[in-house]
């Protein structure tokens, strides 16, 4: 017992993130088809390979370094199936590194933590949305915070200036959000660094800067009907405790939620132990400043994984406080790593539980493809209804491609199939033939568009499927 309680007169407890970063990486990799087959994520790399380079969407140019490994093998012409692979280990292997820069570069052992913590917390279905630039904004977060506060800096100021400007950008650009983590790990690091306060107030005036510019100038359509909610406030505020995302959050308390609450729950008791009386609060402040504005945000409600994403910032918040208390602390090392132990244990058995419905729904499109290479039908379009709806509607637009990609990788023989709720509607020539129905929104593509050495669709037109 005493050697657990110890642990930290060991070097053990500095590979505590490598471990459950390793974990998740083993995630990414076994459930490599059901991350990156649908919606954004395939789209996404099925932009990538038609293009050879960068897909920026909604001006989120933070992403770039995820993408990158897909474009160097995309360049030395790896299969498709690797691509896949490779896209889907891309972000744990960007988390990796970023946990090594905190942890052996810059020395701080708490921000390390607090990039996976961040990650596995409060994820269930955001886990198979790894496209999304909330996951890249949280670690980079941490990154940014681990330079502030960092040893390495002490006798370096020019270093420090520069390199955490450039990383408080980087997070910036990547996604909206960050304008609440950046401000919070500039509060926190200021009240525990005397020196450079200055230059904490040059940071904090340009993270108003860069708030003003995306909501004046810089502001896309999506982020701009999200911003416009949040001028709602006083005609929601009444029915605040009734909106979609306090009725969610009631809702997950008992699965996705239980290893957030420890991890809160520990955070607060860890800090008050500990005196931390002011990272509490800072903590709490600007998390439940955040929990006002997705609610107002979200009021009208949205997808379990889009609410996941929307709550994220809020436990990353406490994953830091967490990581600092369990670094930091002199005493309750046992209770903090016991806390640890189980929040993680509850996350990633949570991500287990809800690969269901995306393990279902390829099963059941590997099964269609397969009707369609045996009946030589490379094209098909038909109705949800034709199948079981509920299992193929669940993160369905990018049907098309998740199928071409899927039956090029597992059957070898490309095929793919367009699904909708009206097939008849759409009119399509009979000699048409070099036609790629892609996505509903943005139906009629050809081969001009396509990277025809990875996806090679047949020369032959669609055919509409009919009940045997």
């Amino acid at each position: 017992m005493n050697a657990l309680v110890n642990f930290k007169k060991t070097d053990a407890w500095k590979y505590f993130p490598y471990l459950i970063a390793f974990i998740y990486l083993l995630y990414c990799i076994f459930y490599t088809y059901e991350r990156i087959l649908n919606i954004d994520n395939s789209f996404y790399l099925f932009q990538i390979i038609n293009s050879g380079s960068f897909n920026f969407s909604e001006k989120r140019y933070g992403n770039w370094l995820s993408q990158l490994p897909v474009i160097v093998f995309l360049k030395m012409n790896f299969s498709l199936k690797s691509l896949v692979y490779i896209y889907s280990i891309s972000f744990p292997f960007l988390y990796l590194l970023i946990i090594w820069l905190c942890s052996a570069v810059l020395k701080n052992k708490a921000a390390a933590l607090a990039v996976i913590l961040s990650l596995i917390s409060g994820v269930a279905y955001s886990f198979f949305h790894p496209v999304t630039e909330t996951h890249q904004a949280l670690a980079l977060s941490c990154l940014l915070f681990a330079v502030l506060t960092s040893v390495r800096f002490e006798k370096s100021t020019y270093g420090f200036y520069v390199l955490s400007l450039l990383i408080e950008i980087w997070c910036l650009v990547t996604h909206p959000i960050a304008v609440y983590t950046v401000s919070f790990v500039l509060a926190l690091a200021f009240i525990s660094t005397q020196a450079k306060r200055k230059w904490f107030l040059i940071l904090f005036s340009f993270v108003l800067l860069m708030t003003l510019l995306r909501v004046s100038i810089l502001k896309e359509p999506y982020d701009a009907r999200q911003y416009d909610e949040l001028f709602k406030f006083n005609s929601l505020i009444g029915d605040f405790f009734d909106l979609f995302p306090i009725r969610y959050l009631i809702r997950q308390y008992d699965t996705v939620y239980v290893a957030p609450s420890i991890l809160i729950t520990t955070s607060i008791i860890a800090s008050l132990f500990n005196r931390k009386y002011m990272e509490l609060f800072i903590c709490m402040g600007f998390s439940l400043c955040l929990i006002v504005s997705t609610v107002i945000t979200f009021n009208k409600g949205d997808t379990d994984g889009m609410m996941e994403k929307a709550f994220m910032p809020a436990i990353f918040m406490f994953a830091i406080l967490f990581s600092i208390n369990f670094y930091e602390s002199s005493k309750g090392n046992l209770f903090l790593f016991f806390s640890l132990a189980v929040s993680c244990f509850f996350s990633f058995k949570e991500i287990v539980h809800r690969s269901e419905p995306f393990t279902k729904r390829l099963a059941m499109l590997e099964g269609i493809s397969r009707y369609q290479a045996e009946n030589n039908i490379p094209k098909l379009i038909a109705n949800y209804s034709d199948f079981d709806s509920n299992i193929l509607k669940f993160n369905e637009w990018s049907t098309s491609i998740d199928v071409l990609m899927l039956s090029t990788c597992k059957l070898n023989q490309p095929v793919t199939l367009f699904l909708t709720d009206d097939k008849n509607r759409y009119y399509i020539e009979k000699d048409a033939n070099l036609l790629f129905l892609c996505l509903v929104w943005w139906p009629y593509w050809d081969k001009d568009d396509l990277n025809w050495i990875y996806f090679k669709i047949a020369y032959a037109p669609y055919k509409v499927y009919t009940k045997i």
